[in-house]
């Protein structure tokens, strides 16, 4: 494709301990940011640019998945989303 694009996704799971006791409610928003393959050097350089302001003005994501609009798998939003969780 030929198109940039952020997707913000919030993640929501039942956090489960290491005694396998709940550990309650968990969310997270993670950042995926999808760039074409075929998108213009331009549009590359300005989505480069403008996601540090953008995460900043959001004030949600700690986890980022960079993929393309077509490798989106649901299971590696949910990884990336749990990922440094304690």
């Amino acid at each position: 494709g030929n198109e940039c694009r952020y997707i913000f996704y919030r993640v929501d799971w039942d956090h489960v301990e290491g005694n396998g006791l709940n550990g309650g409610k968990r969310s997270k928003t993670v950042l995926i940011s999808a760039v074409g393959s075929a998108a213009p050097v331009k549009s590359k350089l300005l989505f480069a640019a403008c996601k540090e302001p953008m995460k900043r003005k959001m004030n949600c994501c700690a986890n980022e998945l960079q993929t393309s609009l077509h490798g989106i798998s649901m299971e590696a939003v949910a990884e990336k989303a749990m990922q440094y969780v304690r």
